[in-house]
């Protein structure tokens, strides 16, 4: 057997085990926490309960007054004698107290018996303070003791601080008030204080003013034992009942001048009412509460008597303007709206005088400026542009300016612009920005000039970030479009963007620019640019095109071309290739599902024959696309493509492979694009017999474009659509004009972009003039989406028809002014909806 076996007696176990067990039958029946059996030794323990039990037989302590019970001998006996003076019932009308450290946890007790419950959790509170700071709770007079816990709004440490420093004086009860008001406000007061401090929280301003209720109490003597100067600022402030907010960083900044404030604020307090004085002290706090500010104010307020200061000081745009000295005669501060203060107060700090007086003979077009206003971007004004150029049409035009067309983030950090500048730069896409800043010419007209054109002409379009600075370069020299009428006026089609291309590659297509024809040459040529050196004119680069078109093998695989076929129609080919045409189909092909890539490689294979039309206008395929006998003159005129003009812009009729794949990709993208459209797939319902694409050109460039529909119509939901009866007395045939249907032609909606109110505006008029010009010659109703509505166009009204979802070669039709795509469940039906129809 080991040492410490022998050591571990049964004996000596029991007797622990019994010794423990009559503890915690002592500390259970003196209602003591079994805590304290980790914290004292038993014999302790068991005394201290002795002494609980003789003198406190109905102990309900909380931990702190339990831990004086078990650590100081006298504490029982004065408890005892402290419990009767402690009021059973609370007071009439007074709320139960509640322990300061549970009252913002929520904290709400079940049951309280009785109203000694709550002072004695201020007690045990109390007693937690006395344990801290080392003082014996027992010393106190009973008296005190209960006059302190009688005492609402103080925590355990404010009441030890009462009963050590003022409890024992004899003060009036303003005097008494005052202590415990300020041990109620202040921050961190200590519980031995000196006569100084006991003084300074008797004062009545201590408790009142925001220095003493934010700054540590300490921090607070510190600075008014060493400059006692600031206590009549304190003292004037309160005696005036001016409402302030100044803290220590404002009364340090006093304590180097104490005499000098204090007679300034004197004059203004004097002169000004408690609310003009406090709307005073709160603007100049935030401007920093400056000397030289207070000196101004304080020479400005006696000359005028008769202001009213509240109005003049109710915003902080008019503390400036009268610390700054600045003279409005028709602005009144007062009622400018706050989200236009800090361009103000900008404007007054530094001195523009010329915005001032601007902004002083518009104050309606000041007013006018909502918070969403570009003008008002801080750092705009600061660092971008100078508000003394500014004049009343910028300020005016300004009101419709948005911040979020016009990010001062977005501009060149550190760069100053003009507001022409500005407003060209409004609105435009990063690339163009980009553009401009890329821009050298030292004349800003030149500069304007230039960039203007090439957003007109959306010439950036297809041009990669690397390429914007060269072309800057270039057009630093010529404006575009002299470049482009001096190298490029005899390529027929030529957009200015593709003139911008040509223009990045010069060095590399230069030998092929007298052979190019057309477009479509140019687009070949800038699609092979790192080839072209082996090449002196557009048709050896043509002829080699089957070599160096990477998809053209893939195609021609996927659709099982022969040699044969290939040297057939090698020209028509060639033409398609020019055009990227296995590029396009291949990016096409793979949203279709099988059954659907059979046709649309078949529409591809008419393509390279060149008898596209052909496969579109096949025989009895409008008849069947419409389910409705189509009349000769119908039938003839409609494969034919009208055009119209209307102002500079151009309307046409197209239905070839290009125009037809494009259409979801030019003017814009929308869900056609054959690209990435959610609703490319229905791309191919487009080659169907009864629908072409119009497009709207200005100087070449496809500004609009909208699907043009020969479908049919009816007025009511009733009749039309399925087969009848023959009716024998009229010759044995069906009779469908009596289903009320109609032959009609349908505009869709359009589509505008890259384009001015007024290009915007011809777009749809030659859109419209082309579909009414189509319709007079086919002899059928004209039907426009009701998105028209909104042009006005003459000789049309609105009503509510049927119109018909034709059948289709191509699967799912997209309808735009319908209801989007079209199953194949819905097609031979009607669907109705608000059109515009001519009169």
């Amino acid at each position: 057997m080991t040492m410490t076996a022998e050591c571990v007696r049964p004996a000596d176990l029991g007797e622990r085990i019994r010794e423990r067990a009559a503890a915690i039958l002592d500390l259970n029946q003196c209602r003591l926490s079994l805590d304290w059996l980790k914290e004292y030794p038993l014999p302790k323990l068991r005394e201290a309960c002795g002494r609980i039990a003789g003198e406190l037989p109905e102990n309900a302590a909380g931990l702190h007054v339990q831990r004086e019970l078990i650590r100081n001998p006298a504490f029982a006996r004065y408890l005892a004698r402290l419990l009767p003076l402690l009021p059973e019932e609370a007071p009439p009308g007074q709320k139960q107290p509640v322990h300061p450290a549970r009252r913002n946890a929520g904290y709400a007790p079940k049951t309280i018996p009785t109203y000694r419950s709550g002072p004695m959790l201020w007690l045990d509170d109390f007693v937690k303070a006395c344990q801290d700071n080392h003082k014996d709770p027992a010393g106190y007079e009973l008296r005190e003791v209960v006059e302190a816990l009688g005492i609402e709004g103080l925590d355990g440490p404010g009441r030890l601080c009462y009963l050590e420093n003022f409890a024992p004086m004899v003060l009036t009860h303003e005097q008494q008030g005052n202590a415990i008001n300020s041990l109620r406000q202040c921050v961190g007061v200590p519980v031995t204080l000196t006569q100084e401090q006991q003084e300074q929280l008797l004062e009545p301003y201590t408790p009142a003013c925001a220095l003493f209720r934010n700054t540590g109490f300490s921090a607070v003597w510190e600075l008014l034992e060493r400059c006692p100067g600031p206590r009549k600022i304190l003292r004037l402030l309160h005696e005036r009942q001016i409402e302030e907010g100044l803290g220590m960083a404002e009364y340090t900044r006093f304590a180097e001048a104490p005499e000098e404030y204090l007679r300034l604020l004197a004059v203004l307090a004097d002169r000004l009412s408690p609310a003009a004085a406090a709307r005073f002290l709160h603007h100049w706090q935030r401007d920093g509460c400056s000397l030289e500010a207070l000196r101004k104010m304080a020479r400005h307020v006696p000359r005028h008597p008769d202001m009213d200061w509240e109005e003049a000081l109710h915003t902080y745009s008019g503390y400036v303007n009268l610390v700054a000295g600045v003279k409005f005669k028709n602005l009144n501060l007062a009622t400018v709206p706050q989200h236009l203060e800090d361009l103000l107060l900008y404007a007054m700090a530094k001195g523009k005088g010329h915005f001032l007086r601007l902004v002083d003979g518009n104050a309606e077009l000041l007013r006018a400026l909502p918070g969403y206003s570009f003008l008002l971007q801080e750092r705009l004004y600061q660092e971008h542009l100078n508000l003394n150029e500014i004049t009343e049409k910028d300020l005016a035009d300004c009101a419709w300016m948005r911040r979020p067309k016009l990010e001062a983030e977005r501009l060149a950090p550190g760069r100053r612009y003009t507001f022409p500048e500005l407003r060209a730069l409004y609105g435009i896409q990063r690339p163009y920005m980009d553009f401009y800043h890329a821009l050298e010419s030292e004349s800003q007209d030149y500069r304007l000039r230039v960039f203007k054109e090439v957003c007109k002409r959306e010439a950036l379009r297809g041009i990669d970030g690397d390429s914007i600075e060269p072309l800057a370069r270039l057009l630093d020299k010529k404006p575009l479009s002299v470049w482009k009428q001096e190298l490029f006026s005899h390529i027929d089609g030529l957009t200015p963007a593709d003139a911008a291309r040509l223009l990045i590659h010069l060095d590399a297509v230069r030998r092929l620019l007298p052979s190019m024809r057309t477009r479509s040459d140019a687009l070949l040529a800038l699609r092979n640019i790192n080839d072209l050196a082996r090449f002196s004119t557009m048709d050896q680069l043509k002829e080699h095109i089957p070599e160096l078109d990477a998809g053209w093998s893939e195609l021609a695989k996927a659709m099982g071309l022969s040699v044969e076929f290939q040297a057939q129609y090698r020209e028509t080919l060639l033409a398609f290739l020019g055009q990227d045409g296995a590029s396009i189909a291949l990016e096409y092909l793979p949203c279709l599902d099988e059954s659907h890539k059979a046709g649309y490689l078949r529409v591809v294979k008419a393509e390279l024959m060149g008898r596209l039309r052909e496969v579109k206008y096949h025989d009895g395929d409008l008849r069947r696309e419409l389910d409705i006998s189509i009349p000769r003159g119908v039938g003839s005129r409609w494969p034919e493509n009208l055009a119209v003009t209307f102002g500079g812009v151009e309307a046409r009729e197209h239905d070839g492979f290009f125009d037809t794949m494009l259409l979801g990709t030019q003017p814009q993208r929308t869900c056609l694009s054959y690209l990435d459209g959610t609703y490319r797939n229905c791309l191919l319902s487009a080659f169907d017999s009864n629908k072409k694409v119009l497009y709207a050109r200005l100087e070449g460039r496809i500004i609009g474009r909208a699907f043009l529909r020969l479908t049919k119509c009816r007025r009511t939901s009733a009749g039309g659509g399925g087969l009848s009866f023959a009716d024998l007395e009229a010759g044995g045939t069906s009779q469908p004009e009596q289903t009320g249907e109609q032959i009609t032609l349908f505009l869709e909606r359009p589509y505008i972009s890259g384009a001015g109110p007024e290009a915007k505006e011809q777009a749809v008029q030659a859109l419209v003039g082309l579909a009414k010009r189509k319709a007079e010659e086919l002899g059928v109703l004209l039907v426009l989406s009701q998105d028209y509505g909104v042009y006005q166009p003459r000789g049309f009204t609105q009503t509510r028809l049927h119109v018909y979802i034709s059948k289709s070669k191509g699967g799912a039709q997209y309808l735009d002014s319908l209801d989007g795509e079209a199953a194949v469940s819905k097609e031979g039906s009607y669907l109705a909806n608000r059109f515009l129809i001519q009169n």
